[in-house]
């Protein structure tokens, strides 16, 4: 019993109220010394599966991959996304041990990883769903962006487009470019609306009219894939300076942090972290 076993905390949850006071009526009656009782309330994890029975029963069925599956709330599918044990140990310290039930908040949880991962974090070029635009006007367009901008040590990503000048917008970038007939390709020059698309010069007071800065790749970019949080699939492309990182870590500029599993010349695949 407690009493043997040298027992001085009990933890758990507050439905055993009624054993606590069950137990310290025979730790009374006895004259033993009670151990500290701790009661903590419910933990309402939003938007994930959490139960152990239906993911055992959805692996057997084959709808998850496995116990690291992303659209759980497991130990093994943080891990998968890149959340960090730091930042995983830090949230329930924070949070602490309460006698009230309280919700839990991933936003909470990934600003603290992302204190963890965003200075090692190299940045990329990411762009889903891609839309084809040739760039006339120019023959050559040269630029360069920091692998990190707080870290200009680690060096530049430098891009070079010639003859045709084939880059790749967003879908959603693309939408803007059409309705707004102007937009700035971050780090390299600005275009407008035309066919093709017409070299528009390289001057950055244009975002102080409104025009937006957007992420872009060239021809030479890599076909990707990221797993995102609810099981889908966001394909794209990848500028492929990527292909010299040697973290697993980094962020796709303006689409979010993401785990890299696989970066090869032909097929990049990633996991979205937040």
């Amino acid at each position: 019993d407690d009493h043997e076993m040298g027992m001085t905390h009990v933890i758990r949850g507050k439905d055993h109220l009624n054993n606590t006071f069950r137990q310290e009526y025979v730790f009374d009656y006895f004259g033993w010394k009670k151990p500290v009782y701790y009661h903590y309330g419910l933990v309402n994890i939003p938007d994930t599966v959490l139960k152990t029975s239906l993911i055992r029963q959805s692996i057997r069925d084959g709808e998850y991959t496995g116990w690291d599956d992303v659209r759980t709330g497991t130990v093994r599918a943080l891990g998968k996304r890149g959340i960090r044990p730091e930042a995983i140990r830090r949230y329930w310290v924070e949070a602490g041990m309460k006698s009230v039930d309280i919700q839990f908040s991933w936003d909470n949880l990934y600003g603290m990883n992302r204190d963890l991962i965003d200075d090692s974090s190299n940045r990329y070029f990411f762009v889903k769903d891609p839309v084809r635009y040739d760039i006339d006007g120019i023959e050559t367009i040269k630029g360069e962006a920091p692998l990190h901008p707080n870290h200009p040590e680690r060096g530049m990503r430098h891009y070079e487009l010639s003859g045709s000048n084939t880059v790749f917008l967003s879908a959603a970038d693309s939408v803007e470019f059409t309705d707004t007939g102007r937009i700035r390709l971050k780090d390299l020059c600005n275009i407008k609306s035309g066919l093709p698309a017409v070299y528009d010069g390289n001057d950055v007071s244009i975002l102080r009219e409104g025009v937006h800065a957007v992420q872009w790749v060239s021809r030479d970019s890599i076909r990707t894939e990221v797993l995102m949080p609810d099981g889908t699939v966001a394909e794209g492309l990848t500028e492929n300076a990527v292909l010299r990182e040697k973290s697993d870590t980094v962020q796709f500029e303006r689409f979010g942090f993401v785990r890299l599993e696989e970066v090869s010349p032909s097929l990049i695949k990633a996991v979205y972290t937040h």
